[in-house]
């Protein structure tokens, strides 16, 4: 999407901007401010995942061991855990208003996720990336969902970020 022209997600990026600044303090501000440019665009190493849960406890994994790289229309996610290491493409929209559509296109171990589509909001602050999201669930939603997940990443050199996608 260029900015300035007509998007067939406008709506839904207003409707967005509206319900993050009513629940997420930081956006009240960007939903004001028009970005000109895409400042997702490089790598981000991840610091922090906190999933929130339906009864309010929260399980936070400090010190994630993955990479984002956000390229032009597409983000590339590499992870590295106990279970081996995953990669995740994405094919992304700008919503404006600090707020992306993202549609898993390939999955190196769940390829029934592909095709899944959510919405996120984010925040870039001094090389920081906060990114939200509440993952779409059954109502009510079960105990062990997360219906909310916040994570934080720093910005890196893209050679620092291992976001090579494995063969398939």
């Amino acid at each position: 999407m260029q900015h300035g022209m007509p998007s067939r997600h406008a709506p839904r990026a207003h409707i967005l901007c509206a319900w993050f600044a009513l629940t997420t303090p930081w956006a009240i501000s960007s939903c004001s401010a028009h970005e000109n440019e895409n400042e997702l665009i490089g790598c981000w190493e991840g610091i922090s995942v906190v999933q929130s849960f339906p009864d309010g406890s929260e399980k936070r994994n400090e010190g994630s061991r993955c990479t984002l790289e956000f390229r032009e229309s597409s983000i590339v996610t590499r992870c590295s855990g106990v279970d081996g290491d995953s990669m995740t493409e994405y094919a992304y929209t700008l919503l404006g208003n600090n707020a992306y559509t993202a549609t898993i296109t390939r999955h190196s171990h769940r390829h029934d996720l592909v095709g899944n589509t959510r919405d996120y909001a984010y925040r870039v602050d001094t090389g920081r990336l906060v990114i939200t999201t509440f993952p779409q669930t059954s109502v009510p939603s079960p105990p062990t969902r997360a219906v909310r997940v916040d994570s934080e990443s720093r910005r890196v050199a893209c050679d620092e970020a291992s976001t090579e996608a494995p063969p398939p």
